[in-house]
């Protein structure tokens, strides 16, 4: 468990480096991994370029990866109202809705139902 900010320090060099790791188990991992650390330590988190990484990780190929970068991304831009979303990722998103499990169809169709075009 995550709960001592001394291990913080020790903790960041793994987490992103799993962020790219050639697993599907190890990314979706360290996503919640990131999650438990902005529980911790928020600006740790929001000072490094991990919001940006787990943006282009909706993108993975793994389903199970893109729900929990949703999921955590919605987390994590909480006080903003949430994940920021747009015409790209909605598309992207609806057309592998086949891939993701009940749960993350659940995660996807939430987000698409907060999206509100900029115009027609």
């Amino acid at each position: 468990s995550l709960r001592l900010p001394s291990i913080l320090e020790y903790v960041m060099a793994p987490l992103k480096a799993s962020l790219t790791d050639s697993s599907p188990y190890v990314r979706k991992t360290g996503v919640l991994g990131i999650l438990k650390v902005y529980a911790l330590a928020p600006d740790t988190i929001r000072d490094s370029d991990m919001v940006d990484t787990m943006y282009n990780m909706i993108r993975d190929r793994d389903p199970q990866v893109v729900a929990n970068c949703l999921m955590v991304l919605n987390e994590l831009m909480r006080e903003e109202g949430g994940i920021a979303i747009n015409q790209a990722i909605i598309h992207h998103l609806m057309n592998r809705i086949r891939d993701f499990n009940e749960w993350s169809q659940c995660v996807v169709l939430d987000l698409v139902a907060k999206y509100k075009p900029a115009s027609k």
